[in-house]
Parts: C-alpha cells; structure tokens; sequence
C-alpha cells in the first residue's frame, strides 16, 4: 500500500505522496518548469537528495508495470568520463572528463526539451547512440561551433554520435551534468543506482 508522507520540495513546502512503495516523490524540480507534471522519484529513506537511489531493473519494473500515479518514466545515472574525438588522423587523446547522464533514450521527450542544432543527416544504420552536450559544455570545448551536431566522440568506452546541444534555462539535473547520453534501457549498467523522473497521470495530480 501506498503511505502518504509530507517532505518539503525546493523552495516551496507542500505535501507530496508517496505513490510508489519505497520511495517518495519531489515535486517542481526544476526553477524554470519544463512540464509541472514531472517529479523526481527517490527512496524514502534517502536523506541526500543529490545521491542516486533507484536501480535500473527498479526503473525497468515499473515502466514495465501499468501504474494509477505515472504513466512514463525515464531513469539517468551520472559517471565521469574521459573523452576523445574523432580526427582523419584518428582519435585524440582522453585529457578531459565530462559529467556523463548516461539517460533513458526517452528523457529529452519526457522533459520536453528544446535541442539546438539537432542532426538531421545522421549515418543511417551506423548504431551510434545520441550525445546531447549542455550549451556551457558545447561553448568550452567545441567554439560554440553551430555544426556540431554529427561529431563522434569517444566517451569512456562508449562512441557516440552529438545529435545536438541543450540550450541555457534548460533544467539543471541533478550531478553536474556536461552531456546526456541517450541509450536503449537494456544498455542501462544493471545494479548501477541512477535517478528516475516520472510524468503524473491525473490520479497522480490529485494526490
């Protein structure tokens, strides 16, 4: 059974439920809201609300599950990556790390989120997946460079493709994040603790 709890959110103080069991949802996560319907999801016990507590076969069961309080949901963990790029003369060298979302292939859609510069001539079938690099990221590392979008870049182990750039006023999430990259949820690292965001269905909203 679900337990309604009262938690402060931000700025604001006001009473959230506890809708799924285990676990307590923050309303208005962001400042400038993308969609008013979004909370973050975390366990109830947590008493660090920038730790990740939710693991990915606990996002995978619920978005497998149909729910009365949400109806979608996106799940992201944050690593620190070192990075290289792809030159004609090969790749360059990992000197730097970037805060990695390593994120749910459905997250800038859940957020409804603005891209600039989105890549419309992606390599059909090359199997890459998408890197979307935050506007502070794109200005210190690529010029601010309006032709970004198609770059491959080694992040890690992992080479993806940048399929465009997040813009200023776009939500902060949570883990000082450089760049989301969007993956299938079977790509997501099993037992690796990441952050969920879920959408409100109208009995979530009434709650």
């Amino acid at each position: 059974q679900c337990v309604l709890v009262m938690v402060a959110a931000l700025a604001a103080s006001y009473a959230v439920a506890l809708l799924l069991p285990g676990v307590r949802a923050e309303r208005s996560l962001w400042p400038r809201k993308v969609n008013p319907n979004l909370v973050l999801i975390e366990q109830a016990a947590a008493s660090d609300d920038a730790r990740p507590t939710i693991a990915p076969e606990q996002f995978r069961a619920w978005k497998a599950r149909k729910q009365k309080y949400f109806d979608c949901f996106a799940f992201y963990r944050v690593t620190r990556e070192t990075v290289g790029t792809e030159l004609p003369a090969g790749w360059t060298e990992g000197k730097t790390a970037w805060g990695v979302a390593r994120a749910s292939s459905n997250l800038f859609t859940l957020l409804g989120l603005p891209v600039q510069f989105a890549e419309t001539g992606a390599v059909a079938g090359d199997g890459l997946p998408a890197v979307i690099l935050s506007e502070a990221l794109w200005k210190r590392e690529f010029g601010a460079d309006s032709r970004v979008a198609g770059t491959v870049v080694r992040l890690g182990s992992r080479t993806a493709r940048v399929a465009g750039v997040a813009p200023d006023g776009s939500p902060s999430l949570t883990g000082n994040v450089d760049a989301w990259l969007l993956e299938p949820d079977s790509a997501l690292a099993a037992g690796s603790a990441g952050y969920v965001i879920a959408h409100l269905t109208p009995a979530g909203r009434a709650e």
